[in-house]
């Protein structure tokens, strides 16, 4: 059954299939359901005993045990509602952290290439309000439809039994209350659907804007930002409170057709006493048993009202789930690599972030020897940032290869491939932790004094050793405790200790001081002894010593060369230098010229 959003569905296979990850809890508690319902329809029929005979001049003391024994079932079923909650509630948990422990994997293996099409406040949204409004489906709606409908049908079947024509008219009371909702749900259509349309989008404006914060405050928009985002939490309010109107006219049909069913059944079972086709004690347990036949179903709809968020949630989780990988582990993977400094070499690349779009790299095809370093330059766009990303194989070819000693990417396992490599970004980020913590990323068990090392070849020792705690001391979320030069230094160490093969520096010295360029480069260039090494950068300081300089153009080679032989050959290398010594100059204003002397 459909409803809201396309494809939801109230029971799905897929999540009750969730659930059968906890079958002995499952089981436990729909036995613990149905003993449940055995108490209280029990509890009727000995009520109903009482009833019958003290209409019928028994004493006091005559039907004290069957009072008592009303009592007792009572007593039991707080017992078992207690342990069943308990069971449910852990269960439930124990569900919602498994499926987002599979989300979490599920993302990890998307990677990059995927959550740049993602919305990060919708991924959120989806991964931590999401999953846990799950909790009300495993907890109450899964295990209360299957007691339901097996108490239901045999508390209405045994009224037939009493007499068929109340029994029909309970049934068909039990039928409208059980399908109402779905009726309504169905009508409603996708106005159901908002949390999917209107509560994801607006989490993730929120996690923009809180991101963003500073951009906003200094280009002054933060109030008209905040007067848009207005307007949207005023929709997704009007949405809830039109999930709201919908329970009450819910509620209000449910409890119309109880009414009328409990009010014509007594009344039809009434004239038939009256008639002597009926007993007096059967009249009383019809009285008894028609709240038992509407209870189990109401108890239904309460839990699929508190259910229905989650139901989207879970559809969305499955989104992520089903969600097609860019890159993927090979089925037949090729042997690891030995550790040495491998040879890169990109054969005849092609790749375009999207259909349609311009190739960013365009059959590129060029090669890094082992222990050879080689700078890539070109400009903005010219695919630098590109080859980085398919070497982290973030995306794979459109066609071609990348190849690390001559085995395709494609071919090796992610997590071998990668392990080759040590990338300093020029978009650094670093995690809320110790600054050790953020060094030890890749190498958790690393020594203080390969901590120490690789810091102060980064030309970061200094600076950590003025902090509060050292390497101890506790970092904001992305670093921002720190300055760009410090997070960069830290980014640089952390390659740094990983003390990989192959070294991919992509503007690592793009936002510290010249001073400081000085002293880290000297560090780096004593690591990249016996590494393989891609130095992308604009800098002249930071490509000119390279082996060998790669110049792109729209996605191709242009020039390969050493640096002085790029700058005596008329080409786009040295238009680049040319214009980055005019911005030098540029920026460095004029000597002041003496004022004359005044006349006298």
């Amino acid at each position: 059954m459909t409803a809201g959003a396309p494809r939801t569905k109230i029971f799905s296979a897929r999540l009750a299939a969730l659930a059968l990850a906890e079958p002995r809890v499952l089981a436990a508690s729909a036995g613990l359901g149905l003993a449940i319902a055995v108490t209280y329809f029990t509890q009727a029929m000995l009520t109903a005993s009482v009833l019958d005979r003290v209409l019928a001049g028994a004493t006091l003391s005559s039907v004290m045990p069957r009072i008592l024994a009303a009592i007792a079932f009572v007593l039991v079923r707080l017992a078992l509602i207690t342990f069943r909650e308990g069971a449910n509630a852990a269960a439930a948990v124990r569900i919602v952290a498994s499926l987002r422990r599979r989300l979490y994997l599920k993302l990890l293996s998307l990677g990059p290439g995927w959550l740049s099409t993602a919305r990060t406040g919708v991924v959120q949204a989806t991964l931590v309000d999401g999953v846990e409004s799950l909790d009300a489906y495993f907890r109450l709606f899964l295990s209360q439809a299957m007691v339901s409908i097996v108490t239901a049908g045999a508390v209405i079947g045994y009224v037939v039994s009493i007499d068929p024509m109340v029994g029909v008219v309970v049934l068909i009371s039990a039928l409208c209350v059980a399908l109402a909702p779905a009726t309504l749900y169905r009508i409603m259509g996708r106005r159901l659907g908002f949390w999917r349309e209107s509560y994801r989008p607006l989490a993730a404006e929120y996690l923009d804007n809180m991101q963003g914060m500073n951009t906003l405050k200094a280009f002054g928009a933060s109030k008209a930002r905040g007067r848009a985002l207005a307007v949207k939490a005023d929709e997704v309010c009007a949405g809830a409170i039109a999930l709201n109107d919908i329970s009450s006219y819910q509620y209000g049909f449910m409890a119309l057709a109880t009414a009328t069913g409990s009010a014509l059944s007594l009344g039809i079972a009434a004239f038939q006493v009256r008639d002597g086709a009926l007993a007096v004690s059967s009249l009383l347990v019809i009285l008894l048993l028609v709240r038992e036949c509407f209870r189990p179903v109401a108890e239904l709809q309460n839990a699929l009202h508190f259910s229905l968020m989650g139901m989207y949630a879970g559809q969305s989780a499955f989104d992520v789930l089903d969600a097609d990988e860019t890159v993927a582990d090979p089925a037949a993977p090729a042997a690891g690599l030995s550790g040495a400094a491998p040879l890169v070499s990109f054969a005849d690349v092609s790749f375009s972030y999207s259909a349609g779009e311009r190739l960013a790299l365009d059959r590129l095809s060029f090669q890094i020897e082992p222990g050879e370093t080689v700078a890539l330059v070109g400009r903005s766009g010219a695919g630098k940032s590109t080859v980085v990303n398919l070497l982290l194989r973030f995306f794979d070819p459109s066609s071609g290869r990348v190849l690390l000693n001559g085995t395709d990417l494609r071919d090796m396992p992610l997590q071998d491939a990668r392990r080759q490599i040590s990338v300093v970004s020029q978009d650094t980020y670093l995690f809320r932790g110790t600054v050790a913590q953020n060094l030890r990323l890749a190498r958790p068990d690393a020594t203080t004094r390969e901590l120490e090392h690789a810091a102060r070849l980064a030309h970061a020792h200094e600076f950590i050793a003025e902090l509060p705690d050292g390497y101890d001391t506790v970092i904001g979320e992305r670093g921002t405790t720190l300055s760009g030069g410090e997070r960069q230094r830290l980014s640089i160490a952390r390659a740094l200790l990983k003390d990989a093969p192959l070294l991919v520096l992509d503007e690592a010295t793009s936002n510290v001081d010249v001073a400081s360029e000085t002293a880290i480069q000297a560090g780096l260039e004593a690591s990249m002894a016996g590494r393989t090494t891609l130095v992308i950068g604009h800098r002249l300081s930071t490509v000119r010593n390279a082996d060998r300089i790669v110049v792109l153009d729209r996605g191709r080679v242009a020039q390969a060369g050493t640096h002085d032989e790029l700058v005596d050959a008329d080409g786009t290398y040295r238009q680049l230098i040319s214009a980055q010594d005019t911005s030098t100059r540029d920026a460095v204003p004029p000597a002041p010229t003496a004022r004359p002397e005044p006349n006298r």
